[in-house]
């Protein structure tokens, strides 16, 4: 089916057919523009729909009182705006870019086959929620992501891939069982935050350990910590190599 672009007509609540323009809701097939001037709410509705585009000076937000709404989307979300507080569900994605001019606060959740791409220059923070991935689930990060941590919600494997310029924040441990086919390409970064105790079994490029007076531990799964960029420890910080090898070629 073709989609049909509906744009916003005033501020008001997503599920309010007087907020957009001809009365109309949109589903799966709508490509939504939120116009300069709005504020889009999501109160008491899920939002659908193919694309949606925040122009700048506009606002889509979830109210925080019902954090059980979700986002369904098929393509892209263009943000110029302010996007916040916002959970995607991507099971109807055919393949799904994330497009940013300034921080987008949300969490996600990705589908068995699904692919969703962080454009480069794209920072996406967590919020209410986590980022759920089940088997088979694609990310290809060329942005900045700062997570709380990774989750799954089925079958313990997805495919992470950090590429070139794409930083991964991580504040906490990755979850228990959780497997990461995890890549890291050339230039590509990784923060392991304060509360981070356990190195997670990947080759890195760029590792940087933050944070003050804590120990990061690296995993008893891994044969090696391989670092095939630089290694940044910061003040206060302690390594436990865990009676494994040590590769750096940074």
């Amino acid at each position: 089916l073709t989609s049909a672009t509906i744009q916003s007509n005033q501020s008001g609540d997503w599920g309010c057919s007087t907020t957009l323009l001809g009365g109309v809701l949109p589903t799966l097939n709508s490509d939504v523009i939120i116009k300069t001037g709005h504020t889009i709410t999501q109160t008491t509705t899920n939002a659908v729909c193919t694309s949606i585009t925040i122009e700048a000076g506009a606002i889509f937000q979830r109210n925080s009182s019902n954090l059980s709404l979700r986002l369904y989307m098929k393509k892209n979300f263009i943000n110029n705006g302010i996007a916040t507080n916002l959970f995607f569900d991507l099971r109807y994605s055919t393949g799904s870019i994330i497009t940013s001019t300034s921080p987008v606060n949300l969490a996600g959740y990705y589908q068995p086959g699904k692919v969703v791409t962080i454009a480069s220059g794209t920072t996406i923070s967590e919020s209410a929620g986590r980022f759920y991935a089940q088997a088979g689930a694609i990310i290809n990060n060329n942005g900045s992501m700062l997570l709380k941590t990774l989750n799954y919600t089925s079958s313990p494997l997805m495919t992470f891939n950090n590429l070139s310029g794409g930083v991964l924040t991580l504040s906490t441990d990755v979850r228990s069982g959780l497997n990461v086919n995890f890549t890291s390409s050339t230039n590509s970064t990784v923060n392991l935050e304060k509360a981070v105790t356990s190195i997670p079994n990947w080759t890195y490029h760029h590792l940087n350990l933050n944070g003050s007076v804590s120990t990061k531990t690296v995993s008893a799964l891994a044969a090696a910590l391989l670092v095939n960029g630089d290694l940044a420890i910061s003040a206060g910080v302690t390594l436990n190599i865990n009676s494994k090898d040590l590769s750096l070629a940074g």
